[in-house]
């Protein structure tokens, strides 16, 4: 049987050490002394014992180059991995853990989970590993609440044979899910499955990225999918459908949600033609919505940072022009321009009684200046100390230009 190779990464251009092409005790010294070395790729090459503790061995001497681990297909059981999870525990530069289509079982996954928990592994894929129901079970519990590994941003376990139970069981978890990017694609779903996902998608607020891809989406499930939970959702950014029986009827229920949700920038629907012939106006929000981001984005710039290359006329204007109107005024911004915190303005609110009995707090309305002009009361009409102090209240220059207007009859009763 020949031995696997170390496949070189392409993100080094160039590199004066040879190919790694065996794994003895000379691929340890390789990768200690060549720092080119950033994805070690062995899919599909089965591993027997030795060969993962080669691999183990690597990684516990501190190779600092490596970021990615790529053993997909390789034979790895339950036995191989208590091999290999003493070199990820000690490892510090492994970011990307790619497991799947090994034999692992659902019982399997504790023991992945309790190994991550103090790496710094940010990407984890299981896919194409027949996992079930159970295994969706074993998921929803370790990847999920305090028991999840904190480093994990992003998990694939697509094509795992979950149903549309452990689809469920997954979709009630992800609120809980401290993770930004979820592939659950390859899974048959029904249209109860995909009301779980809406109600997820409405209650999570850090998932960014979700795959659906091949899921036998059709139209309803696309609707209870988008107005249910997409049309509420203020995170996710990339959606991917690919491979889904989706027609018109579904494109129109994308576009709906569209028109109330400004932050997906992107959704995947290849090799689905009905819904690439009808998607403009999806593509036409989606771009609306990649030209806001980048708009707020820089608002954001604007407001944390504080001093700007601009004059300070042109930036009081930019900020009216962008900000909403139920917020504090122009004036109100000189703190900020100044890299002070501005004080919140509280309103004030009053006791109203209506007849009926009930009693309400509403605002409380400013009281309109007194102005000569608005008395249309004479001192027939009220008595004569009264109408005496009305018109002492008015100003003296007041009084003269009010006088001046008014007819010669009037002036006399004013005075």
């Amino acid at each position: 049987m020949p031995r696997p190779e170390f496949i070189q990464a392409a993100k080094v251009k160039t590199s004066t050490s040879p190919l790694i092409t065996s794994l003895d005790y000379r691929s340890v010294e390789r990768l200690q002394e060549d720092l080119s070395v950033k994805i070690l790729d062995l899919r599909l090459q089965p591993l027997d014992g030795v060969n993962v503790g080669t691999i183990t061995a690597c990684l516990m001497a501190g190779c600092k180059s490596l970021k990615e681990l790529i053993l997909t297909g390789c034979t790895i059981d339950e036995q191989k991995f208590e091999t290999l999870k003493l070199g990820l525990e000690v490892n510090e530069s492994v970011e990307s853990l790619k497991l799947g289509l090994n034999l692992f079982g659902p019982s399997s996954i504790p023991v992945i989970a309790a190994a991550l928990r103090p790496t710094r592994v940010r990407v984890l894929g299981l896919a194409d590993t027949y996992l079930h129901v159970e295994g969706a079970q074993a998921l929803a519990e370790a990847f999920s609440g305090a028991a999840a590994p904190p480093s994990i941003m992003s998990l694939d376990v697509s094509g795992c044979s979950f149903g549309d139970e452990g689809m469920q069981i997954i979709a009630r978890v992800i609120p809980q899910m401290s993770l930004t990017s979820l592939d659950i694609g390859r899974n048959v779903l029904a249209h109860v499955g995909a009301c779980t996902i809406s109600d997820a998608l409405w209650k999570n607020k850090k998932l960014r990225s979700l795959g659906l891809c091949d899921t036998n989406l059709g139209d309803d499930k696309v609707a209870a999918i988008a107005v249910g939970g997409l049309q509420f959702n203020r995170t996710l950014t990339h959606l991917t459908l690919s491979a889904n029986p989706i027609g018109s009827k579904g494109m129109e229920q994308l576009d709906y949600m569209l028109r109330r949700n400004p932050v997906l920038l992107r959704i995947d629907i290849e090799n689905a033609p009905v819904a690439q012939e009808v998607a403009a106006n999806v593509n036409s929000k989606l771009q609306r919505n990649a030209d806001l981001h980048k708009t707020w984005w820089l608002l954001s710039l604007i407001a944390e940072k504080g001093s700007m290359p601009f004059d300070s006329n042109l930036r009081l204007a930019i900020m009216r022009y962008f900000v909403p109107k139920q917020l504090p005024g122009p004036s109100d911004w000189r703190p900020l321009r100044e890299g002070r915190p501005s004080p919140a303005s509280t309103p004030e609110y009053v006791q109203k009684r209506f007849v009926s009995g009930v009693e309400v707090r509403v605002l409380k309305e400013e009281k309109p200046r007194l102005s000569i002009l608005s008395i249309k009361t004479t001192s027939k009409d009220m008595p004569e100390d009264k109408a005496e102090n009305a018109v002492e209240e008015v100003p003296e220059d007041k009084k003269e230009s009010a006088s001046e207007e008014l007819p010669e009859g009037k002036k006399r009763k004013c005075l």
